[in-house]
């Protein structure tokens, strides 16, 4: 028997008696002619192609005929003379790929879907496991027990995506690090279309407790499985962690999802594996949004912010990209001029919960002024948070403009000591600026402080 295997990479694996016999690519068409015979086009007509991957003039045609509510087809092939249809159903009783679940309930056949969704509600969403640990549901969560040993965990292949070098997954997780103190990563490991090993790529050496969002790019891969398993740390110690919702998606350039104006591939409030959020306008506005009725365009490298007349008015910048959590710090830095402004301008960060409600405005400074400014927030209990600029209720007036350039927004690693000084990166920082300068700002080793207004700005203090 012969039984033809759709992949969503495009490629169509042919098995005779069990055994792989060829692999195609394949694709659809609407148009003629097909394998040198003319056939009829329009709305009401689809062909399928199949081409050997090994050989570009082994080609086969079909009409494809449809599928139905059970996913079986049946196509016609063209070649002059036998044009009987064929059928191809999933055989409930087969396992052909010998993952532990038939054809019919395999997670990791081909899918139209672009997103693979584990709750743990169920099953264990085609989770394997790595090593000699057990998995449970557990509360609508995936405990992951009897973890001793390196690369102990779970694993889960990514079979149902159209995995191309350079196609970008959106990544998201809970994870709860139960009683283990190892170093638990996340990963991904790449293959070339027959399975072979290519590379690991780690996205998370130290997971803990809380919501993670990382975009990937696949490198060279056809293939891919998500790994999530313990280092070689702690292994004297046998011990336990939780995942929950975990959602892979690929992000298609075609769309914007958020109707944001970004595609979802180039969205600057995608997560990314950076823990750096930078704009500095040279380009684009970096994701930066208006509030109310302001204009922002860019000038000579900056972001110019017109027709403020308004309190509350100004522009906004979601912190999506970023790992946000309570207790969580934030590098903040970014040059500041008044422009024609005589009303307050203030930086302050909107926390959110993990749905988007709002939690609280927290002022960082409610009176820019032209200079360089730094600072360390420190997130209270939000999961998200926006970064916002605006004109508070004073000179309601005026209709004014003000500029801003070089903002960014780093997340503190308490792991690193970025300058080799001895310091984790969470002790070691430059002390905030609170409240407005009397004259202007200097710097000593990196670090901008208050200038008195009868000193020149750019000298340190005695």
């Amino acid at each position: 028997m012969v039984v033809l295997e759709f992949k969503s990479d495009g490629k169509c694996y042919e098995y005779y008696n069990n055994s792989l016999s060829k692999t195609y690519f394949y694709s659809f068409s609407n148009t003629s002619p097909k394998c040198g015979y003319e056939v009829p086009i329009g709305e009401l007509f689809e062909y399928l192609i199949l081409t050997n991957i090994n050989d570009s003039q082994d080609i086969y045609c079909y009409e494809f005929l449809g599928v139905d509510n059970n996913n079986n087809f049946a196509i016609i092939y063209i070649n002059g003379s036998i044009n009987q249809p064929m059928g191809f159903v999933r055989d409930c009783n087969a396992d052909s790929d010998n993952d532990g679940y038939n054809d019919c309930e395999d997670p990791n056949n081909a899918v139209n879907n672009t997103t693979i969704t584990s709750n743990f509600t169920e099953d264990k969403g085609g989770w394997r496991n790595n090593g000699k640990v057990s998995t449970t549901l557990e509360e609508g969560r995936l405990k992951v027990s009897n973890v001793d040993s390196s690369w102990e965990g779970i694993n889960r292949p990514l079979d149902a995506l159209n995995i191309v070098p350079g196609q970008q997954l959106n990544i998201s997780l809970d994870f709860d690090q139960g009683d283990t103190s190892a170093n638990v990563r996340l990963y991904v490991q790449e293959q070339d279309a027959e399975g072979n090993h290519l590379s690991w790529n780690v996205i998370n050496g130290k997971l803990q407790t809380r919501t993670y969002k990382y975009v990937y790019t696949i490198k060279a891969g056809y293939k891919a499985i998500l790994r999530i398993d313990k280092d070689n740390t702690h292994l004297e110690e046998t011990t336990h962690f939780y995942v929950d919702n975990i959602e892979v998606k690929l992000l298609d350039c075609t769309l914007d999802s958020d109707g944001d104006g970004y595609n979802d591939c180039e969205n600057p409030n995608n997560a990314v594996n950076n823990t750096t959020i930078t704009s500095n306008f040279t380009e684009d506005k970096g994701g930066w949004r208006n509030n109310g009725s302001v204009a922002a365009t860019l000038e000579e490298g900056r972001l110019k912010v017109s027709n403020v007349d308004s309190s509350w008015e100004g522009i906004n910048r979601p912190l999506d990209a970023l790992n946000i959590a309570p207790g969580q710090q934030l590098n903040i830095s970014l040059d500041f001029d008044q422009g024609d402004t005589s009303a307050n301008v203030r930086l302050y960060v909107q926390e959110q919960d993990a749905e988007g409600n709002h939690l609280s405005w927290n002022v960082i400074n409610g009176k820019l002024q032209t200079r360089t400014y730094k600072y360390v927030y420190t997130i209270k209990a939000g999961y998200k948070a926006i970064l916002r600029i605006d004109k508070d209720n004073t000179h309601l007036e005026e209709t004014t403009h003000f500029y801003v350039d070089n903002i960014e927004v780093k997340l503190l690693d308490c792991t690193l000591d970025s300058d080799g000084d001895g310091y984790n990166d969470c002790e070691d920082r430059c002390p905030s600026i609170v409240g407005p300068s009397l004259g202007g700002v200097g710097f000593n080793n990196g670090c901008p402080f208050e200038v008195e207004h009868t000193r020149d700005p750019l000298l340190p203090r005695n």
